[in-house]
C-alpha cells in the first residue's frame, strides 16, 4: 500500500485523485504509522522552513530516516523532493532531511518570471529504470527554488529555465520530481505509475 504523507504542506487532492485513477491502494498519513505501507510519497508545495517544522511537529523526521535506512522506497514531489537535501536558502537557512547531499537555491531571474510555472520539457540525463520511459516529455512545474546536488550522478532528468536544473533526481530507493506528475495530464499519470512500479522493483 502507498502511504501519502500529509504534513500540512499543500492540497493533496490532485495527488490523491491521480493515485485513485491508477487504481492503487493508498492511505493518507498524518501520523507516522507505517503498518502495511510499502512505498512512501512525500509531496508538498510552499516554503521549505515551514515544511520542515511541520515534519518535526508530526514526528516524521526519524520515521523517514529509518524508512530509508531499511531500503524502503520513497518518492518526493516538488517541495517533497527538495526536502530530501541537506539545506535550503529559502527564507533564510534551513536544514533538510539530509538524505541526499546538496542544497536548494533560488532560480536566477534572468528576465524570466519567478516562480517557474507551467509546462516545460524534461530531458533524461542519468541512468536509472526511467531509461525505459519515453523522454523528452513536457510536465507541469510550479517552483522558485531548485536542487544543487553535490553528486552529479544522482541527476536523472534536467530542465532548462534560464539555467539547466535537475528536474528528476534518484539514488537507490529515493526518487524525486521537481515537477508535478499528478498535474501533468495523461503523460504525468503514465510516469507516476511507471515510477511507483519501478521503485518497488528496485527495492
Amino acid at each position: 500500500m502507498i502511504g501519502i504523507i500529509d504534513y500540512g504542506a499543500g492540497n493533496l487532492k490532485s495527488l490523491v485523485n491521480a493515485i485513485r485513477i491508477l487504481e492503487k491502494p493508498f492511505r493518507v498519513l498524518i501520523e507516522p504509522e507505517l503498518r502495511e505501507i510499502s512505498l512512501l510519497i512525500l509531496p508538498g508545495v510552499g516554503a521549505f522552513g515551514s515544511a520542515m517544522r511541520n515534519l518535526i511537529k508530526f514526528s516524521w523526521i526519524e520515521k523517514i530516516e529509518s524508512w530509508i535506512k531499511k531500503g524502503n522506497p520513497l518518492l518526493g514531489i516538488c517541495l517533497g523532493m527538495q526536502l530530501l537535501f541537506e539545506r535550503s536558502e529559502e527564507e533564510g537557512f534551513h536544514e533538510g532531511l539530509k538524505l541526499l547531499r546538496g542544497s536548494i537555491k533560488k532560480l536566477p531571474e534572468k528576465d524570466l518570471p519567478i516562480p517557474h510555472m507551467g509546462w516545460n520539457v524534461v530531458n533524461l540525463k542519468g541512468k536509472s529504470f526511467l531509461e525505459h520511459f519515453q523522454f523528452p516529455q513536457y510536465f507541469y512545474f510550479a517552483h522558485s527554488y531548485y536542487a544543487v546536488p553535490e553528486e552529479e550522478k544522482i541527476i536523472i532528468g534536467e530542465t532548462h529555465y534560464g539555467i539547466n536544473f535537475p528536474s528528476i533526481i534518484g539514488e537507490e530507493n529515493l526518487l524525486g520530481f521537481q515537477f508535478h506528475p499528478e498535474k501533468s495530464g495523461e503523460i504525468g499519470l503514465k510516469l507516476l505509475n511507471f515510477s511507483l512500479e519501478g521503485l518497488k522493483r528496485s527495492c
